[in-house]
């Protein structure tokens, strides 16, 4: 399982997403939908096919006001050839992948599910509400390399203390196997 918070240390803003990756600048902003302040991201490259599904199993921890809004996201693009870890662009300038929103806002966490964090020892008693687990998946488009990434960020706010879980990352083949 990874943890990953949007406030803390080991926080950076969407721009440092963005140039980390070679990500077009204010995509990060564009795709959560307002301005993107801190967060976390953790990406690796793996090499898929197009039969290929990406599964992520996620959960959405929050504790700061209602009013501040965290988002979990998932970054899928194609490594360039010739510069590992940056992602790709086609032959028109537009990137070949995508960001995808793993959650809008508060208004999706779990009751149950939160009365159990807030009693879990793991968070501590200022994380209280969470989204219960949830599974995404992500269809690969073509054969290649690709940069997966993962994150949160804190949107239209610097003060939030949200968290992401994340558990079984999974690429599966949707080949059969006659």
């Amino acid at each position: 399982m990874n943890l990953l918070r949007s406030n803390g240390n080991s926080r950076i803003t969407a721009e440092e997403m963005e140039n980390n990756l070679d990500l077009p600048s204010g995509i990060i902003d564009g795709a959560l939908g307002g301005n993107a302040t801190y967060g976390s991201l953790t990406y690796q490259t793996v090499a898929a096919r197009e039969t290929d599904e990406l599964h992520i199993n996620w959960n959405l921890v929050a504790g700061s006001m209602p009013y501040e809004e965290a988002k979990a996201f998932v970054i899928i693009c194609k490594e360039k050839s010739d510069r590992p870890n940056e992602c790709a662009y086609d032959a028109g300038g537009n990137l070949i992948g995508s960001v995808e929103v793993l959650t809008f806002n508060h208004y999706g966490f779990d009751r149950e599910a939160s009365s159990t964090m807030a009693n879990s020892s793991v968070t501590g008693a200022s994380y209280m509400r969470q989204t219960g687990w949830k599974e995404s998946v992500y269809p690969i488009p073509s054969t290649g390399n690709y940069i997966i990434g993962i994150g949160i960020m804190d949107v239209n706010s610097n003060y939030g203390a949200h968290m992401l879980l994340v558990d079984d990352v999974v690429l599966q083949s949707t080949l059969s196997s006659n």
